[in-house]
């Protein structure tokens, strides 16, 4: 059985610029909503600040698997899914979050 071919392009670069891409995103909607949102109450302010946080771990994770690919030989095989999972859940829990908290912020008023 032959070894699985190794993918020696920009494949791994290009992921690593997508997830950077993705943090940096991230990173302006928590600032964004920690300046739009401060003087809502504490609870505003703890959803910007997860997503501050979520934003940093996107970074750490994509600095994490770029080194890990590049120094064995890029990717030889699937990437694991895991990372894009917790990203994805972790989003949309924080959008629903968001989302629920303006919509009892507007009904409150």
């Amino acid at each position: 059985m032959t070894a699985a071919p190794v993918d020696d392009g920009l494949a791994a670069e290009r992921t690593r610029l997508a997830w950077e891409r993705t943090a940096l995103s991230l990173a302006v909607a928590g600032l964004v909503g920690l300046q739009v949102l401060s003087s809502a109450g504490p609870l505003a302010v703890a959803l910007a600040l997860l997503g501050l946080v979520a934003a940093l771990g996107t970074a750490v994770v994509a600095a994490v698997r770029y080194r890990h690919a590049t120094a064995h030989g890029v990717l030889r095989h699937a990437p694991a899914a895991v990372p894009v999972l917790v990203l994805g859940g972790g989003v949309l829990a924080l959008g629903a979050a968001c989302v629920a908290f303006v919509l009892i912020e507007a009904a409150a008023r």
